[in-house]
């Protein structure tokens, strides 16, 4: 078998990589499909996934991941009874994936959501004590949104975080050796610290 991080964000630029599993005979587990929960934060812009009107956008994600016949099981996180409860709704009843869909679904992606961070926080050792996870997130926002000024406000107003603090990255690398995404943290960090 096989695991792979793949849903609504990034399923254009692994689809490949899942067919391929699947025409091997191999199970096919896929982790994040709500995209470490940047899917559910980010209504406006995920709100193509939802075909039902009637589910949550982290139903549609789970019902995105499951609807392909290539996936065998899709784990999805939960911390309450009630998340149990939507995720189980969820698996009730869904269409199988067709390639319409996806490519109906492809028309909302770049490619720069392919290098989102899933939050799951294995770079959080930093030797200089910068909150790389926070960073990482706040990232996030600019990759979504395209501006500058809504990662700044997603640091200061979510995080109470400065962007400069950034530049206390000593370019050790540990952080990128844990990032089981090989995310170009060092380089998002620069890029943070030159905010004014």
């Amino acid at each position: 078998g096989i695991l792979l991080g793949y849903n609504a964000t990034n399923f254009a630029f692994r689809q490949e990589g899942l067919i391929s599993a699947y025409n091997h005979g191999m199970g096919v587990v896929t982790m994040n499909p709500l995209g470490g929960g940047i899917i559910p934060q980010n209504p406006g812009f995920f709100s193509f996934i939802r075909e039902n009107p009637e589910d949550t956008l982290a139903q549609a994600a789970l019902k995105f991941n499951i609807s392909h016949k290539e996936i065998t099981v899709a784990l999805a996180g939960m911390g309450s009874i009630a998340e149990v409860d939507e995720n189980i709704s969820a698996a009730g009843v869904y269409k199988e994936m067709t390639p319409d869909k996806l490519d109906k679904f492809r028309l909302h992606l770049s490619e720069s959501l392919d290098s989102l961070c899933t939050g799951c926080g294995y770079c959080d050792s930093c030797p200089a004590g910068i909150p790389i996870p926070k960073f990482m997130d706040a990232y996030n926002t600019k990759i979504i949104t395209g501006d500058e000024n809504q990662l700044k406000a997603r640091l200061q107003y979510h995080w109470a975080s400065k962007p400069k603090q950034a530049a206390d990255c000593t370019e050790c690398g540990k952080c990128e050796k844990l990032c089981t995404q090989h995310l170009p943290i060092i380089e998002r960090l620069k890029e943070i610290a030159a905010i004014n």
